[in-house]
């Protein structure tokens, strides 16, 4: 056939998993916000559209499979964030098992992201116990010591490990928030 008439010869290859891998991200960071703002409706109603998202990702010829696996954990721990909030405290139970079942949540980003699940469920020795490791994921991100940091991982890991009574842990943890809390003041100041 002529190139005019082929439109197989016209055809070029398109890997569509990337549009799903963006689509992807800007929901995750949606139901983050939303679980950020205490909206956990509107959070367990945009997690069913990652999961949606997700599938379709599958489909592509072009998919990774250790991409989705993250996903999917990332729908389970945000599911199971959300129902704890709702009130719905077995479903996010389940939801929590679901997540442990994954590979992401073995490591240090997965246990810091499943802390708050088990901070707002008051399983703080878990908690506490997920946010050892967060020197570890600090270097790993090569992170600094910024406000944002200090409020969201450092108060966070302070939290846990005193309502689980780890209170030499709470104080050390303490003692690091001050000697970086001025460094930490200083570029917000600019």
């Amino acid at each position: 056939c002529s190139t005019i008439d082929c439109p197989v010869q016209n055809k070029v290859a398109v890997n569509y998993a990337v549009y799903y891998r963006d689509a992807i991200v800007g929901v995750l960071n949606i139901c983050y916000n939303f679980l950020d703002i205490q909206d956990y409706e509107k959070a367990l109603m945009w997690t069913e559209r990652l999961a949606d998202l997700i599938r379709g990702y599958e489909t592509m010829l072009d998919a990774r499979p250790d991409y989705a696996e993250k996903q999917w954990a990332r729908y389970y721990i945000y599911s199971a964030t959300a129902l704890e909030g709702a009130g719905r405290e077995n479903e996010a139970a389940e939801a929590y098992l679901s997540y442990q079942k994954t590979d992401f949540s073995q490591t240090a980003e997965g246990k810091n992201l499943g802390s708050q699940y088990l901070g707002w469920a008051g399983r703080w020795q878990e908690a506490a116990d997920n946010l050892a490791n967060m020197d570890e994921l600090m270097k790993e991100y090569n992170t600094n010591y910024s406000l944002e940091h200090i409020q969201k991982t450092l108060l966070k890991k302070f939290e846990a490990n005193q309502k689980a009574g780890r209170i030499d842990s709470a104080k050390a943890i303490s003692m690091n928030i001050v000697a970086h809390l001025d460094s930490a003041i200083t570029p917000s100041r600019i």
